[in-house]
């Protein structure tokens, strides 16, 4: 993913919010993806929409590939999977243990907040009571300029770091869809957010968005992005070096084998499905993992925007669905160091 941390433990979570060292899911809530239809103003008259039970066999899917994601850590059989699973049990053990003793002090709750993070809050029947909540902002240092330019931008499927796509701002979120995410990794201030957008709450505030701070959207409707003291001035960009379109084929292509290192829009022009993405570094060690969701019949599904990929990077997908995918060059890139985008300069 793509960084984010456990709001029980502070570990980092993989592209599904599940944290690699507790494995505590994240996530608000376990909701369904969209399977109605979408809207069609925008399609050709010969459009045809997706049989009844074609649509259940893809909720179907959806659902037991998060299942799947969730539940069994990513594996390649090239370069082995990774080995912190093995810790859980213990960890668990010793995380039940300390839960015991503090039920036995005092008061255990445990919520979901405004944030769409787990908040665990212990209340202790002394006259000194103790609570935690969970605050994004904690070990940020530097305020936002009150000053600047209005800016709004509808923006959807898609990795975003702001100063290069978005500028520097206190944003307000929101979105029709029905299932929508937000996710904020900004490493430098501390900041990792998931924010869930639906029916239910399709707005959000205070959303502080730093120079250089990555932002991804996912879901099935674009989100909205508004700000009135976008620092626009400072917005730094290159064009991408790139101009061809690949069209992948098989279930598997390779950054620097079957296609130029760089950083691509990813479509689906055929069929749906998950795409699995694995960054390595130089030794061939796992640096991020996550998988995109792309569905030809659902406009806001079919694309997925500024996907970085370094040399190495291996893109797989089952291709049961037939699915025929392209790798445009994105308009705009942070840099041509394509591994900077996953790891601090000196990490790797």
């Amino acid at each position: 993913m793509f960084g984010k941390r456990c709001s029980l433990c502070g570990g980092k979570l993989n592209g599904q919010n599940i944290c690699t060292e507790c494995g505590l899911d994240n996530t608000k809530t376990d909701r369904n993806y969209k399977i109605n239809q979408s809207s069609c103003d925008s399609q050709p008259l010969t459009h045809v929409h997706p049989h009844p039970e074609e649509k259940e066999t893809k909720k179907k899917d959806k659902e037991k590939r998060k299942q799947t994601a969730y539940s069994q850590p990513k594996q390649n059989k090239s370069h082995g999977s990774k080995k912190w699973i093995a810790f859980i049990p213990v960890f668990l053990i010793l995380l039940s243990m300390i839960i015991s003793i503090l039920s036995a002090l005092g008061e255990f709750t445990q919520e979901w907040g405004d944030s769409g993070i787990e908040e665990f809050t212990w209340i202790f029947e002394d006259d000194d009571n103790f609570e935690y909540e969970y605050d994004p902002y904690e070990y940020v240092t530097r305020e936002l300029s009150e000053d600047g330019e209005a800016f709004h931008a509808s923006l959807g499927q898609g990795n975003y770091v702001v100063g290069v796509h978005i500028p520097e701002g206190n944003y307000t979120i929101s979105s029709d869809g029905e299932y929508v995410s937000v996710a904020v990794n900004d490493e430098e201030n501390g900041i990792w957010l998931y924010e869930n957008l639906d029916a239910e709450m399709s707005e959000r505030d205070d959303i502080r968005l730093y120079k250089g701070a990555r932002v991804e959207v996912a879901g099935d409707a674009k989100v909205t992005f508004s700000t009135e003291n976008g620092q626009v001035a400072a917005m730094t960009s290159y064009e991408n070096p790139l101009s061809e379109t690949v069209v992948l084929s098989g279930e598997q292509a390779v950054a620097g084998t079957d296609f130029e290192p760089g950083t691509y829009d990813l479509s689906v022009e055929n069929g749906y499905g998950s795409v699995d993405i694995i960054i390595y570094d130089e030794q061939e060690n796992v640096v991020e993992e996550y998988y995109l969701w792309l569905d030809v019949d659902y406009p806001e599904e079919r694309e997925y925007k500024n996907v970085v990929l370094p040399k190495g990077s291996v893109l797989s997908w089952d291709n049961e669905q037939e699915m025929k995918m392209t790798l445009t060059p994105s308009e705009w890139i942070l840099s041509e160091d394509y591994m900077s985008y996953y790891v601090q300069e000196g990490e790797y």
